[in-house]
């Protein structure tokens, strides 16, 4: 994410009061995450994420430790998952967003991967 960027959006966390790591802990959520160049998507595991970031850390800056297994972009977006996408459970391992802290990634069922563009000419 751009110095821009990130700056905009911890004003914006900051007026908002953005959710934190350890606020999904107690919830059993995991933090969704979608690639802003590729739209790939995943869920990640909260337990690693507390382990290296802490229980204070804001989930929209967590976008911001990411790289997108698809597209190896760093663009990432993330917000507390749906209760239908972590289930209220522990998280299973899976592919799908590496992290630099190592985090676990989730691939969600409820969110099928999109088929990649055609590239090329007009048809």
């Amino acid at each position: 994410m751009g110095r821009i960027k990130e700056a905009a959006q911890r004003k914006a966390d900051a007026r908002l009061g953005a959710a934190t790591l350890g606020e999904l802990a107690v919830s059993r959520v995991g933090v969704f995450c979608q690639c802003n160049r590729c739209g790939h998507t995943a869920v990640l595991e909260i337990g690693r994420l507390l382990e290296d970031l802490g229980p204070a850390f804001p989930v929209p800056e967590v976008g911001g430790r990411l790289r997108c297994t698809g597209c190896n972009g760093k663009d990432i977006a993330t917000h507390p998952a749906r209760p239908d996408q972590s289930r209220n459970k522990p998280l299973p391992e899976a592919r799908g967003v590496e992290t630099a802290a190592s985090a676990q990634p989730v691939q969600t069922p409820a969110m099928p991967m999109p088929a990649a563009p055609a590239r090329g000419g007009r048809h």
